[in-house]
Formats: structure tokens, sequence, C-alpha cells
């Protein structure tokens, strides 16, 4: 019971990342919510990818995880717009 749990709450989380960052940046989501989640684990493969490197495999790239972490979130943010459609008439105001 406790792996479902921890997944859906995971999953749910990764939705909500998914959303937020694609309505900032004026995208439209899938409507698929399962293709949703696929492009919220995207983020979450990155991310649980480092720890196992560093981890796992000892790897000693001097690169501090918080700067790993920055490069792996611009990443997943400037990809969204190649996954993503745009909102029509949507106008971001900054």
């Amino acid at each position: 019971m406790a792996p479902a749990y921890i997944a859906a709450i995971v999953t749910h989380m990764l939705e909500i990342i998914v959303a937020e960052a694609a309505h900032e940046q004026g995208l439209e989501l899938p409507e698929d919510p399962a293709v949703v989640q696929e492009i919220g684990w995207i983020l979450h493969g990155a991310v649980s990818h480092l720890a196992i490197r560093r981890h796992v495999y000892a790897n000693t790239n001097p690169t501090p995880v918080p700067e790993v972490l920055r490069l792996q979130v611009r990443n997943f943010l400037a990809g969204l717009p190649a996954v993503l459609a745009p909102v029509p008439n949507r106008v971001i105001v900054s």
C-alpha cells in the first residue's frame, strides 16, 4: 500500500509542477493526464538520476548539487515549449 500511496502523491505533485510551469509560459496542457504525468516524470528522472550517479555510482563530479538542480530545472522549463502547445490568444504580462 505504501508504494502506491507515495506514487500517487509524487504523481500529483508532478502534475501540479507541469501545470504551473505551463501556465507561467502560456502553454496548453495535453488533454490526456497520462501525458502530463509523463512530462512531469522527465524532471523527476533527471533529479533522481543525479542521486543515483552521486550515491550509487560514487560519481565525483565536483559540480555542487544545487547548481546541477538549477541546470535541470532550467532545462526542463526551456523544453516545455517544445512539448506543449501555446494557448491561443493568451497575452503574457511580465
